[in-house]
This record gives structure tokens, sequence and C-alpha cells, in this order.
């Protein structure tokens, strides 16, 4: 596993360069840039999770370099009114692992930083492990009462990652806002607080989901499809908003590379492997036929 993570650290590495001059060519740069994190925990040996030591050395050099944290709430007015200073940074976290209140907020206490937590309901109800960590044992998600104690404390918000954690892109329309509807309402009426921001399983979406998470929360965050921050201000369409996943092989130099996204290569694989599943999903529609089981309309 780390001959893995050594091999994709070195892959990105080698084309940085070509990210710097596209960078600078396209000015992809502009706006605020919205970190994505799963899990901050020493002994988990998935891409999708930083140790403890790296995550605070990331967070040290956010104050170090003189970026700006903020919280979703004041990301998305900024992007209303196109205020978009340089060196903004928004703080999310997927799946509303335990380790974030025993690792991650604490660090983050420490430097004041507020961050999103995107909740799975029915799996926080349930107990239950998302079936990737299976293999890992014992991956506990937050609880309620740590929730609310989290939420007491005033630095982290509350978002919605769908009731089940399905992949919107290959349902139906009524399972779409099923998921949708049924999340927003559970963290609401547990929290007492307004859920206004979502963030798509996966990072997938199509324009049928789109269109259902605009009319119920007040923004969307993906990865393939998702749109700079910046062109979110010119079009005034939140629903699609662009993370930068954060990633176990990035190390001090990656990290620095993603803040001034240089690492643009890494979206043109993820749409690469997601118009090849595209495909995948029509063929099994066609053979399905007269069952809507699958929406992809991209």
């Amino acid at each position: 596993m780390k001959a893995i993570f050594w091999i994709k650290k070195l892959i990105k590495l080698i084309c940085v360069p070509s990210g710097i001059i596209y960078n600078i060519i396209s000015k992809r740069n502009k706006g605020i840039k919205i970190l994505m994190y799963h899990r901050v925990k020493d002994d988990v040996q998935m891409e999708l999770s930083v140790n403890t030591k790296d995550f605070q050395w990331q967070m040290e050099y956010l104050k170090r370099k003189g970026y700006k944290v903020i919280s979703m709430d004041e990301a998305c007015e900024r992007i209303k009114n196109k205020n978009l200073e340089d060196k903004l940074v928004v703080l999310t976290f997927d799946d509303g692992y335990e380790d974030y209140y025993h690792h991650a907020y604490p660090i983050l206490e420490k430097y004041g930083y507020p961050s999103m937590v995107y909740l799975v309901p029915s799996y926080i109800e349930r107990k239950k492990v998302f079936w990737w960590d299976e293999a890992l044992g014992e991956s506990p998600l937050l609880s309620w009462q740590q929730i609310k104690e989290l939420q007491d404390k005033g630095l982290t918000s509350f978002g919605s990652h769908t009731w089940s954690h399905t992949n919107l892109r290959e349902t139906d329309i009524k399972t779409i806002r099923q998921e949708l509807t049924q999340s927003k309402n559970y963290i609401e009426d547990k929290l007492n607080i307004p859920v206004k921001h979502f963030a798509y399983p996966g990072g997938y979406n199509n324009g049928l989901s789109q269109k259902l998470v605009k009319g119920i929360y007040t923004s969307g965050t993906c990865i393939c499809d998702g749109i700079s921050t910046y062109k979110a201000s010119l079009s005034g369409d939140l629903s699609k908003i662009a993370r930068v996943p954060v990633q176990k092989s990035d190390g001090k130099v990656l990290f620095a590379a993603r803040l001034r996204g240089w690492i643009w290569f890494e979206k043109a694989v993820c749409r690469y492997k997601k118009l090849k599943n595209n495909k995948k999903v029509r063929k099994y529609s066609s053979i399905k036929s007269g069952e809507s089981r699958c929406v992809v309309n991209e």
C-alpha cells in the first residue's frame, strides 16, 4: 500500500510544472479553495485519510502563508456578491467520521478555523460502517451527542451528504429527491438548525441531481464536474462547486501545489473515469429497458 502512495506522489510531482504553466495561462486559481477531507487518523492506510502530523502541518501552513479560513456560509455569500479575495479557504469533511472529533477538531480549535462536516444520517442512526471501511474493522462515525457538542462550540457547521450515501448519478428522480430531503429534514430536526449545504456522495453528479440540489440547498459541492468558485460567481450557480481533495500521498509540496491549483490533471482523469462509467450505465439502462433505474444526462 505504501508503494502505491509513493508512486502516486511521484506522478503528481512530475506533473506539477505543467500545472504551473496551465494555471498561469488559464488563470484557473482565482477564487476560494474548498478543501475536501475525509479522515484524520494515524493508522488508516487509505488515500482519503491523512495522519494527524500532516494535518497539523497543513493547518499551520495555512496560517503561516496568510490564508484566511472561512465558513461555507461566508464562502457562499462571497460567491454571490463576487467578493473573492486571494487566499480564502474552506475546510470540509465528508461522511462524519468520529476521528474528526478526536483528532481534527482539537487542531482546528487551536487555530480558530471553522469547518463543514457533511453527515449521512442513516449510517449514524444504525451505527453502520461504510462498505469501503469494512476491511478496516472499527471505523465509527460521530454520534449525535458528539455532533451537538461540536455544534455548541461554534466552529463546526453541518451539512448533508444524502440520507444513505447513494450515488445520485445512477438512480431515479424519486430516490434522489428522497435522499436529499430526508437527510436535510432529519439533521434539522436533530440539531434545530437550517441545513443549507450539500456534498454529492463520491463527488459525482448529473444535471438532474444538480437541479434538485439547487431547489433544496444553498450550495452543492462535487469533484469531477465542479466549477471553480470564480466561475460560480459569474454564473450564479452554486449547485456544483468544485472541491480540492487532500490525499495521504500528497505530502507538503503537493499540499501547497493543490492550494495553487497546480494539480490540474487529476480532474481530467476523474472526468475520464466518469465518462467511461457513464457508458457502462447507459448500456445497463438500455438492457433494463422500461425501468427508470439510471439517470445520466451529462
